[in-house]
């Protein structure tokens, strides 16, 4: 018999007996409470001292395309980024990028690799045949002028010679490529690649060539080295000071502490991928969407602010760069389920809370979400946004008109328990985009129950009037609601319901 984690709900420290053993409930429980709860009844403060500036290279995408029923010679995919709005992406892409030979715009290795690789390069190009589509990098410099973004470009360092490289930085300078991010090769750092580089200084050797090579044609390209996610993934957190812990695996470690103090890495770059599927015992695995969201939703709100400040003092404040983030888990298991999952409703909420947390910290220079086919769905319609390309439009149509950010600080209009202050991490999150004509504020709700904003509290007196769209769940499905033009009298007061599961977009003017 199978018993669902669903007993858990009304606490995370519930515990039941199986077979004469007791077990804690999984950690996602801890959001799920009951819609039938009074809404608390808040207050908005915004920091007028915590401004950032609005930089749209933080809603970013990771363009790996080799599953895709695109590719970047398509005018359909250049509409696509001009509906949502976006303007940064990551060429060839994560894993492929390692094998990318530019050249031909397939797949292969100068190396002699292991046997699992050898299958995965061979699983590449066949899916080049299969479809019969390209992965050119004339097409990608095409498209890249066609939209005018920019992009991070990961160098493959692992299969490729120097002198290939060479070639390539001398044809995006021919072509007039405005190269500005290199990424040296992906997830290096991994005990998969040690037939690549058996250590991080054969890593840092063959960075160290590719380097001089590439500042030869662009003197000002900022390049990034890749570092381990343990901080973020491990139960072991980095100790006390920030640095390194003893019980982490010691490649990671020698990777991460090495590649930090590198003269040849302008940034650090770390992936992030929550996990629904940490539990190793299956019957506390996930069902639907809601329990996979709720998972990942508590991993990451747990580990990003402990995993951004080992970065900050590992690198000495070196900028970060999140080049892929999002959902992510072990072959076995992406089923049917999980497939499901990454395109939901829910994992669109999931979307708008990392992206809430991503946009207030200052150290993050670069943020892609993985992975950018996730951004449509073909139906019998057509090529239609799904939920994830609808949430990042969401954000993008204020945030490519928008000047600056404001940490927005979230307490309670009444006192209870002696507790002032409700933090970002505990399930609802804001902050308020401006510029000159109009702001926009943001409220992600991550939880299954209802906030009212009691009163909204600015430096700036101006805003006489405000105007709400809002996405909500419910019943799995995202609905819309939407407020024209209330009056936002002097008292501030705004008395406006946020729903459960929610993203909450406010216009004050």
């Amino acid at each position: 018999m199978k018993i669902k984690y669903a007993l858990c709900k009304n606490s995370v420290f519930f515990k039941f007996l199986l077979c004469g053993v007791y077990f804690t409930c999984p950690t996602y429980s801890i959001l799920a409470q009951e819609n039938d709860v009074k809404p608390i009844s808040i207050i908005l403060s915004v920091e007028a001292d915590h401004s950032i500036p609005v930089n749209l290279k933080k809603y970013g995408v990771n363009g790996a395309l080799l599953w895709s029923n695109y590719n970047y010679g398509d005018n359909e995919l250049a509409t696509l980024y001009e509906q949502i709005g976006i303007s940064f992406s990551r060429f060839p892409g994560g894993t492929i990028g390692n094998f990318y030979n530019w050249k031909t715009g397939r797949f292969s290795c100068y190396k002699k690799t292991n046997a699992l690789f050898e299958k995965r390069i061979s699983g590449f190009n066949r899916r080049l045949n299969k479809t019969n589509t390209r992965y050119s990098i004339n097409d990608f410099v095409s498209f890249i002028k066609k939209t005018g973004g920019d992009f991070t470009y990961v160098v493959n360092t692992m299969c490729e010679t120097p002198k290939t490289n060479a070639a390539l930085f001398k044809f995006m300078k021919a072509s007039n490529v405005m190269l500005s991010h290199i990424e040296m090769s992906n997830e290096v750092y991994s005990s998969g690649y040690d037939w690549a580089f058996e250590g991080v200084e054969s890593y840092l050797k063959s960075v160290e060539v590719n380097y001089l090579s590439i500042k030869d044609y662009y003197p000002d390209v900022k390049v990034g080295l890749v570092i381990s996610p343990i901080s973020f993934n491990s139960k072991q957190y980095p100790e006390k000071n920030g640095m390194l812990n003893n019980a982490w695996p010691k490649r990671l470690k020698l990777f991460d502490a090495a590649i930090a103090k590198s003269m040849h890495g302008d940034a650090l770059i770390i992936h992030l991928y929550g996990n629904p599927y940490k539990n190793k015992i299956d019957f506390f695995g996930p069902e639907t969407n809601k329990e996979h969201y709720l998972a990942v939703m508590g991993q990451f709100n747990k580990k990003f602010g402990i995993s951004i400040e080992y970065l900050k003092l590992l690198g000495n404040n070196k900028p970060i760069w999140v080049t892929e983030w999002g959902v992510t888990t072990s072959a076995e298991k992406r089923h049917k389920k999980f497939k499901k999952y990454k395109k939901s409703n829910y994992q669109a909420l999931f979307m708008a809370s990392v992206l809430t947390s991503i946009s207030l910290e200052k150290s993050i220079e670069i943020a892609n979400y993985h992975i950018l086919s996730d951004m449509w769905n073909v139906t019998e319609r057509g090529v239609e946004l799904s939920p994830i390309g609808k949430v990042l439009e969401f954000f993008l149509d204020v945030a490519n008109k928008a000047d600056n950010i404001y940490k927005v600080n979230i307490s309670p209009s009444v006192v209870q328990n002696n507790k002032m202050a409700i933090k970002q991490d505990s399930g609802i999150k804001s902050l308020l985009f401006v510029s000159k004509a109009e702001s926009y504020l943001f409220l992600i709700n991550e939880q299954d129950r209802s906030y009212l904003i009691d009163t909204i509290k600015t430096e700036n007196s101006i805003y006489s009037s405000y105007s709400v769209d809002e996405m909500f769940i419910k019943k799995n499905v995202f609905l819309n609601a939407r407020v024209e033009n209330k009056s936002l009298g002097v008292d501030r007061k705004l008395l406006y319901e946020i729903k459960p599961f929610s993203i909450s977009r406010i216009k004050l003017q």
